[in-house]
């Protein structure tokens, strides 16, 4: 009797024993991911192939436009346009009213994807120019007159964040900063998604050539024009809209270090099907 139990005992001692080796070295099976899939809005599109995924497996995500709205941007966790790169094959028809996006299950990719259609209520925004100005009532010289006045050389970093502790680059602008002179910004894949109850944060931090730094972070809501004292936001009629922050900076007149009044003039334009569609 006692051999049969001092048994049992060293059986159930090599079980609690053995169990973790086996978790450890006995289980590679690939992991499983959850890939979600939506639109922006029901009523304009649907979307197929979302599910739960083994790693390595092909994913393919098809999204369709309904009542003849067209299809814009894939977009990643809601923050990230997608284009055709190693990681993601993007395929949308001619007419704009269907795309399938293509990439590999796995840690990296598993997570939200978001199908942008047309709609009237367009909430994804991406910046599209910027420009410093001495007078915002002033034109902007013709390029051919080559009048325009340098204020700065250094680097202009923008950046978003959902929160006012966390933030993502927006984009980086290194070159002269000339007075009245509207830059395109191109290239750029990360997009707000503004709704008139939630606010995003913009931080600036401007850089110039002798070292000197300045570091503005801007509170947006849509619906609301003016922030504070320096801070407004303009609607256009073309539903973008540009975010005016003015600010004091140090500029060389000459040999002579002078302090200009200065406004920074940032447009944000809501997606649309002819900027980031592939045909």
């Amino acid at each position: 009797m006692k051999i049969r139990t001092k048994s049992k005992s060293i059986f159930f001692l090599l079980i609690v024993l053995l169990v973790p080796v086996f978790l450890l070295f006995g289980c590679d099976e690939p992991g499983t991911f959850r890939i979600d899939a939506y639109v922006n809005e029901n009523k304009n599109g649907i979307v197929y192939g979302y599910g739960t995924y083994t790693e390595g497996d092909k994913v393919t995500l098809q999204a369709n436009g309904l009542n003849g709205n067209r299809f814009i941007a894939w977009v990643y966790q809601n923050k990230t346009i997608l284009s055709n790169d190693s990681t993601y094959a993007i395929s949308t028809s001619e007419n704009g009213l269907s795309s399938t996006l293509t990439f590999t299950a796995s840690q990296a990719t598993a997570d939200r994807y978001t199908a942008v259609f047309e709609d009237n209520s367009q909430q994804y925004y991406t910046i599209s120019s910027y420009k410093f100005t001495t007078d915002l009532a002033a034109e902007e010289p013709l390029p051919e007159e080559n009048t325009e006045t340098l204020i700065s050389g250094g680097s202009l970093n923008i950046m978003i964040g959902e929160t006012i502790t966390s933030f993502r680059d927006l984009t980086l602008i290194e070159g002269d900063f000339r007075d009245k002179v509207t830059n395109a910004v191109n290239d750029i894949n990360q997009v707000m998604n503004l709704s008139y109850t939630t606010s995003y944060y913009i931080r600036f931090s401007l850089t110039q050539g002798s070292g000197q730094s300045q570091v503005r972070t801007i509170t947006v809501t849509l619906g609301e024009n003016n922030i504070s004292n320096d801070v407004n936001i303009v609607f256009n009629q073309d539903k973008s809209f540009d975010i005016q922050y003015s600010f004091q900076i140090d500029s060389l007149d000459g040999e002579e270090e002078v302090t200009q009044d200065i406004t920074l003039v940032i447009k944000f334009a809501p997606l649309s099907y002819q900027e980031t569609t592939n045909i």
